[in-house]
């Protein structure tokens, strides 16, 4: 009897995990549709934005901080100026949360990462493949620029963000699109550190 409702009870745990998983997937989009900070001060804030752009000094200090804590104590490789750095280009992007889900996945926060691929840097682009839109959208000059915070920073959002738009801000799909296949594993990994970030600037 004991067994049985040990099976049951099993079963039930992986159902409502299950559930968990779905509604987190389902919704995670919605989320994603709201810029957590404009492009560069010249840019025209949207609606959406306003709740940002009030954020005060102190308010941008301490949320660098805890984005700063959080890339630190997720690599074992790299300096806090170097998790300073990463968070202060990503705050520069309309993604940052996401920016830093996906890095932590693809890199590992290693500026000097490459893969058996031949992927490079913190977004581990291929610079092969989405050279054309990145020389034109002048983020690099060449193929070492990638190896560098900023460029690498940027030239993986000016991919996901094509990625997004191509698939109607379907934030799974848009992942699945710019790791290129790999199994299921990866988007989840990255959803999952999504979801804490959002814990932590909470």
């Amino acid at each position: 009897m004991k067994r049985k409702l040990k099976i049951i009870c099993s079963i039930l745990v992986l159902i409502f995990c299950c559930v968990l998983v779905f509604s987190f997937r389902h919704n995670i989009d919605h989320f994603m549709q709201q810029p957590w900070w404009p492009i560069s001060q010249k840019a025209e804030a949207k609606p959406e934005d306003d709740a940002v752009l009030k954020y005060t000094k102190e308010q941008r200090e301490a949320l660098e901080n805890a984005l700063t804590k959080w890339v630190f104590e997720h690599s074992t490789q790299i300096s806090i100026n170097t998790s300073r750095a990463i968070v202060t280009e990503v705050m520069k992007t309309n993604k940052p949360l996401l920016m830093l889900a996906l890095i932590e996945v693809e890199s590992n926060f290693v500026p000097s990462a490459i893969s058996n691929k031949g992927a490079i840097g913190l977004t581990q682009v291929m610079f092969d493949i989405h050279k054309p839109a990145l020389l034109k959208a002048e983020i690099i000059k060449e193929r070492r620029d990638l190896f560098d915070i900023g460029p690498s920073i940027h030239a993986g959002y000016l991919i996901l963000e094509g990625y997004l738009l191509q698939n109607k801000g379907n934030v799974p799909k848009a992942l699945e699109n710019y790791l290129g296949g790999r199994d299921g594993a990866y988007v989840n990994r990255i959803l999952t550190n999504l979801a804490n970030l959002y814990v932590t600037v909470s």
